[in-house]
């Protein structure tokens, strides 16, 4: 008993049986048995053996196992260990800031993120699992466990703290409750000012649209799979990018992991069935604060009626319940993990033994020899079945099963309205896509712990399977393409891309953690394996691409959410400010049957039905260039359309195949929406000479037919934008109304609708004189006809006024302002130009031929010459000294806009341009003066129309500084009001006008 009471290994009370063994030195030449070489004596060539003396070599086996009888039993000191003369395993020197498991593992670990592994305040005598590498009150593996039952290891201080008192419940719920009420109270401090109510609605609208919520949903996806590199892969960033995932965290939304320290709540069971539970219990007060913003509203604000606020508090829950379950589900997956997730490290080198601990909770061995351990198989498995089984594949999927077929047709009831965030990004026949994001974002942030339960954090598998799989995952998005827009593809496609690369700078970065290759250098291995010298590279990247994605996706959501707010890009209502329902009848798979004759409508029904798939996301209308295959099934899409549109042009009813598509909808009684082309160049004729086709063509053979196609006049289509967005937004509005959502919705539709860009209405706040000439026939009727509409803008603002309840003393003031600035005076032209003076006198006009023009004299305050164009402006004996051209002249000698509208009516006297240009003295077409340089407004029959025309006649007066335009609708408009009124009104010596 050679060792027996010796150290470093054979003098504490649990020592090594080998102490009690007999060995003695032999002769390797003469001995016929096992013997090893002695380390006890320096550059010595002794060798030993115990089975001479009848015991068997359990201090080998203790101490390392040798490959071979003649393996060395010297071994390399692990690196950045000094290893002074005589060390073993036992007496193995660690620097402060390293740990080890046992005293029988070479395996050293670097603290990372603990300050207390300090080996030389613990020895080895201690008793196992009191942490004899670790500073006192800390003990478990890296020693982050803490011994005292109320401290909690923190990750900033480095150290177990005390657990905070009851107090902290009680501020973060003051905070909360603050919030809320700080939040409410400016909502109904906005609510109270009467113009910013459709400022927030247009607010709500834009966060809530599905550009920015796609830009969204993509953004946290991305942040979600980003936080799990620590947890679930255990990625080693270099030590200057260690915290960075820290600054993430808020995107596992955990609020009780961010503001409480979770081992404070209590044992890990506790802790586990907190984490499940809240996001339900979170439910349930969303729930009571809905239900009691409804009683409140339904009481004191005249709610709609109890049936009506049920549906709303219902659909309010619901949408808000699917928001929180898709924010929570993968971090709550992954909480449940927590009762699984083991952290493996060395225990035994000599026996290969490894030892690993619930990262949850370090008190807890990942053995079934754990009571602690086996205890949590019935909640993690309970949990389990909750959350990634039930929630996606089970309650998410069912709500998008329940309302699949609102959602192929397009449409919006109740329950799909409410799933919304879902499927609306979505292209219809793809409405489940989000349930197989989901999937894939569980898989790699939590299933894929599946993948080797022990030791697989330490490993590089899960990187590998991780990378595999966003890979994939891109693939399929490129070919299957799930999304509506194609930015949100291309967006989707490049997340992917980089989390793939982000999965692969991953393995590198556990090819270069220090300590992780004993036998060579960091920096060696690193190179080897990686081709980079240190892991620092690696982890700047992934940190510099994650903030560049971030901030893509932040500035597009906030773009577009801007733009959003200040004009919407697609037709809304205007009761509502949201866009409109396109729920479809049973059976139907188009909103509409396009029928056009193809030699003069084919350009005009492709512009149309391109531009109102632009402002009307989801509508679907059926084109012969889009969907025609057989001419065979014609009768079949029509039966499948919900309305039947028809374009009007010169030849339609003579078309053997039109006449068959409007055979077809009339058997079916599919509404028909007409449209009617009015350039008679394009193919356009007048509604009359098109009823007389139909008559002739299908009096007999379809009767009742013209009747109706012509019981609502057609909309007019013509080549000009403004006029153009009229047409679209009336034509859409015809196609609502014939959709079975608004039969039951009609007062939705009153109002009518609002399109991007479209002509509002404008009035003035100050005088403006409209000159008319005496030898210009019309102009003097057009211009009333433009001092009616202004008078009515103003008539309807302070009606519209009125019924908001605001007080008397505004309305009279609005009364009083509307009777002086809101009315345009109209003037003859040549008595208002008579009175200005010049120093040359009002000689004829060619006096100034070919000369420069005199300088501009001051212009009448607020005058604009208006000029009516039709066959009769100018005759054929016109010329520059008649009583018009003089006119025109001293007009613009006077500095005087010269606003010009062009008849199209050819009841009116309605003519081409090119006569015009005929008859037009050439001396006011020619330098100085250039009528013709600014553009004439056209003037159609149709009264919508006409009504644009006149709108832009005002916006020319405005563009050219007459007054300042000001909208009348809106948050803009209402202010604008309220600054006449306390301005007092504006000033009578203001040369220039202002505009309401």
């Amino acid at each position: 008993r050679h060792d027996s009471g010796l150290e470093p290994s054979c003098n504490s009370t649990d020592y090594p049986g080998w102490c009690e063994h007999e060995w003695c030195y032999v002769d390797p030449a003469a001995c016929n048995t096992e013997y090893s070489a002695t380390a006890y004596v320096v550059n010595a060539t002794l060798h030993y053996s115990y089975t001479v003396c009848g015991f068997g070599y359990d201090f080998e086996q203790w101490f390392y196992r040798p490959s071979t009888p003649f393996l060395p039993s010297c071994k390399a000191c692990p690196p950045d260990i000094e290893c002074p003369l005589n060390t073993t395993l036992a007496n193995l020197p660690l620097p402060d800031g390293y740990w080890r498991a046992s005293s029988h593992t070479a395996e050293i670990y670097t603290c990372d993120d603990s300050d207390t592994c300090a080996s030389g305040k613990g020895t080895a005598a201690r008793p196992p699992g009191t942490g004899i590498y670790c500073e006192d009150g800390h003990n478990g593996p890296l020693c982050e466990a803490c011994v005292a039952d109320d401290q909690y290891f923190d990750t900033f201080l480095r150290r177990c703290v005390g657990c905070p008192g009851a107090w902290r419940w009680g501020v973060l719920a003051g905070a909360l409750g603050a919030a809320l009420v700080i939040g409410a109270g400016i909502y109904v401090g906005m609510s109270a000012f009467e113009g910013s109510r459709p400022f927030l609605r247009r607010v709500v609208v834009a966060i809530w649209q599905p550009d920015v919520q796609s830009k969204s949903k993509l953004a946290i996806s991305f942040l979600q799979v980003v936080v799990a590199l620590n947890d679930v892969y255990d990625v080693p960033f270099h030590k200057n990018f260690s915290g960075w995932l820290t600054r993430i965290a808020f995107a596992k939304f955990n609020p009780i992991e961010l503001t409480y320290p979770s081992r404070c709540l209590g044992s890990l069971r506790v802790r586990l069935l907190v984490d499940a539970l809240w996001p339900f219990a979170a439910m349930l007060v969303i729930a009571g604060l809905v239900s009691g913003y409804a009683i409140a509203y339904s009481r004191w604000g005249g709610g709609g009626g109890c049936a009506k606020d049920a549906r709303r508090v219902s659909r309010t829950v619901l949408l808000t319940s699917t928001v929180l379950l898709y924010l929570v589900l993968p971090g709550a997956t992954r909480n449940v993990f927590r009762a699984r997730l083991c952290a493996t490290f060395a225990y035994d080198d000599a026996l290969d033994e490894s030892q690993s601990y619930l990262l949850a909770d370090l008190h807890i061995q990942c053995s079934a020899s754990d009571p602690d351990y086996r205890g949590l198989d019935a909640y993690f498995w309970s949990l389990f079945v909750l959350w990634p089984v039930c929630v996606p594949t089970g309650l998410l999927a069912l709500l998008l099963v329940a309302c699949r077929k609102e959602i192929r047709t397009g449409g919006r009831a109740k329950l799909a309205d409410a799933c919304s965030f879902l499927w609306l990004d979505y292209s219809q026949s793809l409405f489940f896509w989000e349930i197989v994001d989901m999937v894939r974002k569980l898989f790699l942030t939590s299933l894929i712990l599946f993948v080797d339960t022990k030791s697989g954090s330490s490993k590089l598998l899960r990187l590998v399977v991780a990378a595999m799989t966003s890979a994939l995952f891109v693939t399929c998005l490129a070919a299957i393409r799930p999304f509506k827009r194609s930015s949100d593809l291309y967006l989707a496609c490049t997340a992917n891309l980089l989390l793939t690369w982000f999965f692969i700078a991953g393995i590198v970065l556990k090819l270069c953690e220090e300590g992780r290759w004993p036998l060579t250098s960091t920096s060696t291995s690193c190179y080897t394996f990686a081709g980079i010298t240190s892991s620092y590279n690696a982890s700047a990247t992934i940190v510099a691409l994650t903030a560049s994605m971030l901030v893509v996706l932040l500035l597009l959501g906030v773009a577009r959410a801007i733009n959003g707010v200040k004009e919407p890009g697609t037709i809304r209502l205007v009761s509502t400010g949201h866009e409109p329902s396109l729920s479809l009848p049973g059976g139907c798979s188009f909103h509409a049957f396009f029928s056009h004759s193809w030699s003069t409508g084919q350009d005009q029904t492709h512009a149309i039905t391109r531009q109102l798939q632009l402002f009307v996301p989801g509508v679907r209308v059926w084109l012969d260039a889009d969907f025609l295959d057989d001419l065979a099934s014609l009768e079949q899409c029509i039966a499948r359309s919900a309305t039947f549109l028809i374009f009007l042009s010169r030849g339609y009813f003579r078309s053997v195949n039109c006449r068959r598509e409007l055979a077809a909808a009339l058997v079916e009684k599919r509404p028909v929406i007409a449209m009617r082309e009015e350039d008679s160049g394009k193919g356009g004729a007048s509604a009359t000479a098109l009823r007389e086709e139909c008559d002739h063509f299908c009096g007999a053979e379809h009767v009742g037919a013209a009747q109706v196609i012509f019981d609502e006049p057609p909309v007019t289509w013509v080549r000009m934008r403004h006029f153009q967005l009229e047409a679209l937004k009336q034509l859409m509005l015809r196609l609502l109304r014939a959709l079975p959502y608004y039969a039951t919705r009609r007062s939705l539709l009153d109002k009518g609708l609002r399109i991007p860009g479209e002509v509002g209405p404008c009035s003035f706040t100050s005088p403006v004189t409209l000159l008319t000439s005496e030898a210009n026939p019309g102009a003097h009727q057009l211009a009333s006809e433009v001092k009616v509409a202004a008078e009515r803008v103003v008539s309807s603002l302070s009606a519209t006024l009125a019924q908001q309840g605001h007080s008397a003393s505004m309305s009279n003031s609005m009364t009083c302002h509307a009777s002086v600035t809101g009315v345009v005076r109209l003037q003859s032209a040549e008595a208002a130009l008579g009175g200005v003076p010049t120093a040359e006198g009002w000689s004829s006009p060619s006096a100034s031929r070919g000369a420069s023009r005199v300088a501009p004299r001051p212009r009448l305050a607020g005058s604009v010459l208006l000029l009516y164009l039709n066959e009769d402006t100018f005759s054929e004996e016109e010329d520059e000294s008649s009583p018009l051209t003089s006119v025109i002249c001293r007009a613009l000698d006077a500095n005087i806009l010269v606003v010009m509208a062009h008849e199209q009516d050819d009841t009116r006297g309605g003519c081409r341009f090119s006569a015009l240009l005929e008859h037009t003295p050439s001396a006011v077409q020619r330098p100085p003066y250039r009528l013709y340089d600014a553009v004439a407004v056209p003037l159609y029959r149709d009264p919508l129309l006409r009504l644009i025309g006149i709108r832009r006649i005002m916006q020319q007066m405005l563009a050219a500084g007459v007054g300042t335009r000001r909208n009348t609708e809106g948050f803009g408009g209402r202010f604008g009001v309220l600054r006449v009124r306390f301005a007092g009104g504006p000033p009578a010596s203001r040369e220039t006008p202002s505009i309401r």
